[in-house]
């Protein structure tokens, strides 16, 4: 990842790998050290539909808020990676409160990502009611038009 000699996809990937093994601490430590698009894969990583094959870690957003949140200038850059359409993952009945209470989040891309992951996802009546709530609340609310964009796209 911080190997100069290596071209951006390896590095990537390295950022990619660790943030994916619960490490996005170590891409974290090198934000400034790396380019900023291997910075931008790698905090996205955990996020992708690339963490549907195989063993993985339950969903949660707290690694990526906290980085984002120490670093806002990295926001459009994940943003950007993880648009819609562009390979997010998918979530199991027991990360669904998760996503529910990320719709909450500060940060518009948990937002975002999580608006996308639970309109697939597999919910009970009492969710797909809560969501369909928030739903209607980010399509003309929310403060990013990347969300309002999303949540517009989304039946409900």
């Amino acid at each position: 990842m911080t190997n100069g000699h290596l071209g951006e996809p390896d590095r990537a990937w390295a950022a990619a790998a660790l943030s994916r093994l619960g490490r996005m601490d170590v891409v974290a430590r090198q934000l400034d050290s790396i380019p900023p698009d291997v910075a931008a894969q790698g905090l996205a990583a955990p996020y992708t539909s690339f963490r549907d094959h195989g063993a993985h870690g339950p969903l949660d957003y707290a690694p990526l808020e906290n980085v984002l949140t120490a670093h806002p200038d990295r926001h459009a850059a994940v943003l950007h990676q993880l648009a819609p359409g562009r390979g997010l993952c998918a979530i199991g009945a027991e990360e669904v409160e998760t996503a529910l209470t990320a719709l909450t989040s500060a940060l518009p891309v948990v937002r975002r990502h999580a608006l996308v992951v639970l309109s697939g996802a597999p919910l009970d009546a009492e969710q797909r009611e809560r969501y369909t709530a928030r739903l209607r609340h980010l399509r003309q609310d929310d403060p990013d038009p990347s969300v309002r964009n999303a949540a517009a796209t989304l039946g409900g």
